[in-house]
């Protein structure tokens, strides 16, 4: 509007009001004024008068579009904003709030002087819940969600949180569970608490594999610095190390399994509970235990009496300690609010304070659960299946103010696919094992990564790690089965290569092998494998250290050279074979088919979309083959599907009469002109209850390219028979405008975009594809949309090839 107000202001010519005088003024003569009269007369006035209307017309017409965009852009913004309330917000429905006033409770019934550990009688006990029974009525029907009674039984929940019979009267919005109460009813009375799991057969075998790699002398005990680093990777935190280390423990691995089954090295004590309150409660809470304090400090020699209710104060032996949600995710790092009597100074660790600290979170529907936090509440719930889990936390969430979306690609998602700890305990082991070797041989990140990296690509591959862990030896330590042994290696390569890949860095393996100063000084001198007796000898000056480093550097080089995967033939193409003609004896073309099958599919999960993933498998029959050139992505999730296939058909096996050609010719030109992959990178991956892998195919030369992606339901690597590359100068590049992004994931993890090529191009904003070859742009370029190249939808033949 103010470029149009000066264009009007500057130049109205075109105006009704013809006779309005303007003005021009020029330095070196007077000032003049002249009417449009006198314009008329000039020539070429009435050119210049429609050239100044058309510009004005253009002016308006841009005003008028600027201002429609900027309509429709408010409109979108709104609509975002209403999207976003909505998937905040807990499901549509009528929700009571009678009788949610508050009950009073005796702030006495928290001291339990006669109270045993052994029966847990309570003489009137507070109105507290096991956390375990606690369920929420969904309204259909009154019927209550399934509690998860797995958890662990000294988490309590207050009725003034939410009244244990509104269950099966009421449907309730949740509100956050912000403080908990910290609960000692008699501190002589907190014996250990065992909570009994029964190891399978599986789990224990993998517990041996993770005591064999930090037993790192062979004497069957794991004992000194290694068992720090063993309980660091248990999540013991450093006091808790200190304590074990003080007592001069030293575990074969009879005393670690015991450990496990009984969970008694997190010293939890039976008689210490923990319980959600509301936030009204736990104002009033507070403001008692500042009453109490204060009378403690003014008569530290008698019992005085409260002014509220005239009881006594409680008795020596109760503790008490409010703590807060929101001040353990804050930078504070430490829920606690205030304490009264023996709470902290009772206690042996505080490991059951963390179990609590986590599970009250899971109960508030948080997502954000990574790293220790992470491996703390999976260790808390593994007695529960993950259908278990993921019930009992969809239910609460969907009375929270919470998005109600996919849980796949939340932090959380590993919660609701892994049974328990073990197999990540069983890698956290190899690396430990890997860290300490490499430092025994004085060998930095850069010296092992270098040798590692046998093609010199500034990349290393996972057969390449496979093959310097057992240059290092440490196949060989308690596990010789071979598929136990890939399983290993996939673990450790998944640290070093977060974003899936299929390579990594040297930032990527430095941030994995990272090492605290304490560990590395810890560290003791090893040998290395094939190399001569007097370097096995420890190492003294600078000088020597070196030569240890360069003699280890070059053997392992030596022993990656002599095991390298085979360098495969590189196919190539003469370019007078890859002309296009209209009549040859093997025509290409299109056709649709049915011969698909289901490889992946969002049906039975919480995913917005209908999506499914099929691959065709290459086919001979008649003179015809059918190709698999990718797999192909619908935007449905139908029982079968019919799309199009590329086929090759040799005409002198198909025409009726005087059939001439071999059945071999057509399976010589397909491998000629559509080799198979040399391999396969991984792209992305969405780890769940049904994983997606999603995998590029690598040419075999330059002179190909990949037209499609392949997936696959677990991370090993496609076999090469899945899908063909194609010439590369048959194809050409989708125009960026028939492009569609057929779904993408963006909550949580690795971001990922699924596009696909329109089958004809529209000027609608309304492209669709469905049952096409699709590409996978993630991480930083997951909405960037790909270079897509496509073969011709039309028909074309190519000439024979010789041999």
């Amino acid at each position: 509007p103010r470029d149009a107000d000066s264009r009007r202001t500057s130049f109205d010519i075109g105006s009704r009001h013809a006779s309005r005088a303007f003005s021009f003024e020029s330095a070196d003569e007077p000032h003049d004024e002249t009417t449009i009269e006198d314009l008329e007369d000039f020539e070429g006035f009435s050119f210049a008068q429609e050239q100044v209307r058309e510009q004005e017309q253009e002016q308006e017409q841009e005003q008028e579009q600027e201002e429609e965009q900027e309509e429709e852009q408010e409109e979108e913004m709104e609509l975002e904003k209403a999207v976003k309330r909505a998937s905040e917000a807990p499901l549509e429905g009528k929700y009571a709030r009678e009788e949610e006033a508050p009950r009073p409770w005796k702030f006495s019934s928290l001291d339990q002087p006669e109270m045993s550990s052994n029966d847990g009688n309570m003489k009137d006990p507070p109105p507290f819940y096991a956390l375990r029974e606690f369920s929420v009525n969904k309204g259909v029907l009154q019927k209550s969600s399934e509690p998860l009674q797995q958890l662990p039984p000294y988490l309590l929940m207050s009725q003034n949180y939410y009244r244990h019979e509104w269950r099966f009267t009421s449907v309730r919005r949740l509100k956050n569970i912000i403080c908990f109460l910290e609960w000692v009813p008699n501190k002589d009375h907190l014996p250990r608490h065992e909570l009994p799991v029964e190891l399978t057969e599986q789990q224990a075998r993998c517990l041996k594999e993770v005591f064999d790699l930090y037993d790192t002398k062979g004497q069957g005990e794991v004992k000194g610095e290694e068992l720090r680093i063993l309980l660091r990777a248990l999540d013991l935190d450093e006091a808790a190390q200190d304590t074990l280390l003080k007592e001069g423990a030293a575990f074969t691995f009879e005393i670690l399994k015991k450990e496990f089954e009984t969970q008694s090295l997190y010293r939890m004590q039976q008689g210490r509970y923990f319980v959600g309150l509301s936030l009204d409660e736990a104002e009033h809470f507070r403001g008692s235990l500042h009453l109490m304090a204060g009378k403690q400090k003014r008569h530290r020699t008698k019992t005085t009496e409260e002014a509220a209710g005239g009881t006594s104060l409680l008795s020596e032996t109760c503790g008490l300690a409010l703590r807060c949600l929101g001040n353990l995710e804050s930078a504070l790092d430490n829920s606690l609010l205030d304490e009264y009597g023996p709470v902290s100074n009772s206690v042996e660790m505080t490991c059951q304070l963390q179990v609590a600290e986590q599970c009250y979170r899971f109960a508030n529907s948080q997502v954000d659960f990574q790293g220790r936090d992470f491996n703390i509440l999976l260790r808390a719930l593994q007695s529960a299946t993950v259908e278990e889990r993921l019930k009992w936390w969809s239910d609460l969430r969907s009375f929270r103010r919470r998005a109600q979306g996919s849980w796949e690609s939340l932090p959380l998602a590993g919660l609701f696919i892994k049974e328990n700890e073990y197999e990540s305990l069983a890698g956290r082991a190899l690396l430990f094992r890997l860290r300490w070797c490499c430092a025994g041989l004085r060998l930095g990140s850069a010296d092992f990564f270098k040798a590692l990296d046998s093609k010199t690509s500034g990349r290393v591959e996972r057969w390449q790690l496979a093959k310097g862990l057992e240059w290092l030896g440490l196949q060989r330590l308690g596990e010789t089965d071979v598929g136990r042994w890939q399983k290993q290696v996939q673990n450790l390569f998944a640290i070093f290569d977060p974003d899936s890949t299929g390579t990594f860095t040297l930032e990527q393996f430095k941030a994995g092998m990272e090492m605290s100063e304490i560990d590395t000084t810890a560290v003791p001198a090893m040998s290395v494998p094939n190399l001569s007796s007097d370097s096995e000898e420890e190492s003294g000056s600078e000088e020597e250290e070196i030569d240890v480093r360069v003699k280890a550097a070059t053997s392992l080089a030596a022993f990656l050279a002599q095991n390298a995967a085979p360098t495969p033939v590189r196919p190539t193409l003469n370019l007078a074979d890859c002309q296009r003609i209209d009549n040859g004896r093997f025509k290409m073309y299109w056709e649709k088919t049915s011969h698909f099958s289901l490889v992946w599919s969002t049906s039975g999960t919480l995913s917005e979309r209908n999506i499914s993933v099929w691959a065709t498998q290459d086919a001979f029959t008649d003179g015809i083959a059918r190709l698999s050139l990718g797999h192909v992505l619908s935007a449905s999730c139908s029982r079968s599907l019919k799309a199009l296939a590329f086929k090759v058909e040799d005409r002198d096996r198909t025409k009726w009469i005087g059939k001439t050609g071999r059945p071999d010719e057509i399976l010589h030109f397909v491998e000629h002109f559509f080799p198979q992959p040399a391999s396969f990178r991984q792209i992305w991956r969405q780890v769940d209850r049904r994983p997606l892998y999603v995998w590029e195919p690598i040419p075999p030369s330059e002179n190909f390219v990949a037209v499609g992606m392949v997936c696959t339901t677990s991370e090993t690597e496609p076999k090469r028979t899945e899908v063909r590359c194609v010439p590369k100068v048959w194809v050409q590049r989708v125009d960026e405008r028939r492009l569609v992004k057929v779904w993408s994931q963006d909550v949580g993890g690795t971001p990922a975009s699924f596009w696909g090529a329109a089958q004809e191009q529209r000027h609608s904003s309304a492209l669709q594809c469905s049952d096409a070859l699709f590409w996978v742009s993630a991480a930083a370029a997951a909405h960037i949309p790909p270079n897509l190249l496509a073969l011709p939808t039309e028909e074309f033949a190519a000439r024979e090839v010789a041999g």
